[in-house]
């Protein structure tokens, strides 16, 4: 009797839930409820962690060149086209960045912006075939909780913004995601041509990094809500969804920028002899925050020509990892140098650190962190060396 009594109290909270939607997308293919879609985002899910990794267990991976290509391509094109009808449906065409409301009226700018909300929608599905290229391909590792979390999550809230909200405010975040799937599936697109045009894809570095940004405006766009003295949105919740939303992914994607890249740099370094411990991280998206990201890590030494000098006066050495001056971020260098003074790129540079003189000596660079990243040691001044004997 009380699980009756529970199931129709529920029955009428959705049913006074759904007066409230918009009407001109009732009849819309998957929005008459949220229940086939939620089908559809569970069997997604149980395909990639389960059944799909069973299946190709004891087969070999499939080779999809020309399947991913167009697949590739195919999603830039219709990323392209929903940010022309989304700038011509609002965001370009009377939409003021600030606090703009849902027309839930007939007019064709209003009914553009709907169904290019439902189009956005639908995309999430079709996204879902990254994930199962990746099962076929065997490609288990690229499956990971963000990976999933997303391709999950998108469509399922998403289901709730065009049936209750298409348009306004809250379609921003959507404009600047299909901007950056132009320019990630372009990139894979071309990775997918083969070994002949890797020489295009140099800006696969600045991928993540682009991605962190574009969460980064999509938090700082919608969070201007609460600073707003009067701004009747009609659906607040979704301003509250949205934030979290940019939040939460923004932080997934320094957790994977830290294992993927900072935790190899810290291995690789490792593998060299050295006792490694981070002890410092200062990170902001470069060009955006005008600022740049820099590690220190502090090493008990065992390095090759090094661990001769220092086993000799028992010293401990930071390394420092700054952008390099040569990819013009001498500005930012300048943000985060020791009193203020920007770190010489070729010559020993004496700094004051802690109340110590410490001298800046290049060692040696490489490429991490998508950017030019300069290897640096930091010694007591009184150390007697030269940049040239410690290379």
């Amino acid at each position: 009797m009380e699980f009756k009594d529970l199931m129709t109290r529920v029955g009428l909270w959705y049913g006074n839930f759904m007066n409230n939607a918009d009407p001109r997308t009732e009849d819309w293919f998957l929005m008459s409820s949220p229940l086939p879609q939620t089908v559809v985002i569970v069997a997604y899910i149980y395909f990639v962690k389960r059944l799909g990794p069973r299946l190709m267990e004891k087969r070999k991976a499939f080779h999809l060149k020309e399947v991913l290509i167009i697949y590739n391509f195919s999603v830039v094109a219709l990323s392209l086209y929903m940010c022309y009808e989304y700038v011509m449906s609002g965001w370009g065409t009377g939409y003021t960045f600030h606090c703009d409301l849902v027309d839930y009226s007939d007019s064709p700018q209003a009914v553009r912006m709907a169904g290019t909300c439902w189009l956005y929608y639908f995309s999430k599905f079709i996204e879902m075939l990254d994930t199962i290229f990746f099962v076929l391909r065997k490609k288990n590792s690229q499956i990971t909780f963000l990976h999933v979390y997303h391709h999950s999550i998108m469509p399922f809230t998403w289901w709730f913004g065009v049936r209750f909200a298409a348009g306004g405010q809250g379609t921003f975040h959507a404009l600047l995601n299909c901007v950056v799937h132009v320019i990630m599936y372009s990139y894979y697109g071309l990775s997918a041509l083969g070994p002949a045009y890797q020489k295009y894809l140099w800006w696969k570095k600045y991928l993540t990094t682009i991605q962190l940004i574009q969460f980064v405006i999509v938090t700082t766009h919608i969070w201007q809500y609460f600073f707003m003295k009067d701004c009747p949105y009609q659906f607040p919740i979704f301003i509250y969804i949205i934030g979290l939303y940019g939040l939460v992914f923004l932080l997934l994607f320094l957790n994977f920028w830290y294992h993927a890249y900072t935790k190899e740099l810290v291995l690789k370094l490792s593998s060299f002899g050295c006792r490694i411990q981070l002890c410092d991280l200062a990170f902001s998206c470069f060009l955006f925050f005008n600022t740049c990201s820099f590690y220190t890590f502090v090493c008990t030494f065992n390095y090759k020509h090094l661990c001769i000098m220092l086993l000799e006066s028992s010293l401990e050495v930071d390394f420092v990892y700054r952008p390099s001056p040569s990819k013009g971020l001498n500005y930012f260098l300048g943000l985060f140098s020791w009193m203020g003074k920007t770190l010489g790129p070729t010559h020993s540079t004496p700094v004051m650190v802690d109340g110590y003189r410490k001298t800046i000596v290049p060692v040696r660079t490489d490429v991490y962190m998508y950017t030019e990243w300069s290897i640096f040691v930091v010694t007591p001044s009184f150390v007697n060396s030269s940049p040239t004997s410690l290379v």
